[in-house]
């Protein structure tokens, strides 16, 4: 099943991400603090990500 719009594909990367940084502080150990401020880094990014594809499907759509 393949992404049919910008979205769904910005989306995927965003979980991807999230997914990413989750596998690297599970795999690490690190502290709690360090863990919360690279998931919160996480989450700015997804976020970012996310705005940028809508941002982009805008653009292009008109």
């Amino acid at each position: 099943m393949l992404p049919r719009s910008r979205r769904e594909v910005c989306a995927l990367i965003c979980l991807g991400q999230l997914l990413w940084l989750d596998a690297i502080v599970t795999l690490a150990g690190v502290s709690s603090q360090s863990a919360t401020d690279l998931i919160a880094l996480g989450v700015g990014g997804a976020i970012g990500f996310l705005t940028a594809g809508v941002l982009y499907a805008r653009r292009f759509r008109r």
